[in-house]
């Protein structure tokens, strides 16, 4: 809606200002991306970090959230901000954009009204970094049998949906007789998950604001709806 559209014009213009403060060796908006294969699916991950620059020689990853709350409240990043960046740092680690033996995580939250600044900062060995990622992922490719190849840019997702572990889409390209895509996308949107179907793929895009909180008890409904949808494949 309106308020959302305007938060996100505001936070877009704070993001600039912000990444402009950061000197030249601050490169901003940096294209990422890296594919995790299982034995049965490829997981896509790709994303834009907000910042990436040297401190003390390690190669550190900026994520920047604009919020309306009180950032003095903060004892620590968000957990799913945090997370946000460990997959960044991930991604800058494989595509050799920092040494091999560690590298940096900054979470920057900033009032949208005030322009108030609160830095979060860590240094993470390398492989701390990877084995937190790679577990997310292969924690998620083993859950449900339903689930296909899954794409990630930053919070927007999409989700492959198999019959079986060949792959098969559970609808043909613009086939769908059954309507099994909109029976899926309804069941989510009745208990209060809206999001839309694209061929086999559901899409994942929640609001710039949501909470950690929020987005945990979102994903508890996906999780629901994906284990009747693993029951349905298996009819």
């Amino acid at each position: 809606g309106k308020k959302e559209t305007e938060a996100m014009a505001a936070g877009a213009r704070l993001h600039r200002k912000l990444q402009g403060r950061m000197g030249a060796d601050y490169r901003a908006e940096v294209p990422l991306k890296l594919e995790y294969e299982t034995e049965d699916i490829v997981i896509s991950l790709e994303g834009r970090a907000d910042g990436i620059f040297k401190e003390d020689e390690i190669s550190v990853v900026d994520e920047i959230k604009g919020v309306y709350w009180d950032i003095e409240a903060l004892k620590e990043p968000l957990e799913v901000h945090r997370a946000q960046a460990m997959c960044y740092a991930c991604m800058v680690l494989e595509n050799g954009m920092a040494g091999p033996d560690f590298v940096g995580l900054q979470l920057t939250y900033a009032d949208l009204e005030s322009e108030q600044i609160r830095r979060f900062k860590e240094v993470l060995p390398a492989e701390e970094v990877r084995a937190y990622v790679y577990h997310l992922l292969e924690e998620y490719a083993e859950k449900h049998d339903c689930v296909g190849e899954i794409r990630q840019i930053g919070l927007f997702s999409a989700l492959e949906i198999i019959r079986d572990d060949e792959g098969t889409p559970i609808v043909e390209f613009n086939e769908d007789p059954e309507g099994i895509m909109p029976k899926i996308i309804g069941m989510l949107m009745k208990d209060g998950f809206f999001t839309y179907s694209h061929e086999n793929m559901i899409v994942i895009a929640p609001p710039l604001t949501i909470t950690e909180e929020e987005l945990r008890e979102a994903m508890k409904i996906f999780d629901k709806i994906l284990d009747s949808v693993d029951m349905m494949i298996k009819e």
